[in-house]
């Protein structure tokens, strides 16, 4: 992941860092079948800096296109 201007803030309580600028799972996250393109949206995320990605099994596949793209890189 490339260095981001991106603000940086704590999630929580958690003492995790995450961006303020999140990837949420709707759009063509919240489909079935369409990996490639998911993952052209997810790449596209990271290669911007983006460090938070929301989910839920209530957005169709996009824990698998999230889970395929990290297990790939």
């Amino acid at each position: 992941m490339q260095p981001s201007s991106i603000p940086i803030v704590l999630f929580g309580s958690t003492g995790r860092s995450v961006t303020r600028i999140g990837l949420g799972g709707e759009g063509v996250l919240r489909t079935n079948g369409r990996g490639a393109e998911a993952a052209e949206v997810i790449r596209t995320a990271l290669d911007a800096g983006i460090g938070y990605f929301d989910s839920a099994r209530v957005y169709a596949d996009s824990e698998l296109y999230l889970g395929s793209v990290w297990e790939a890189d």
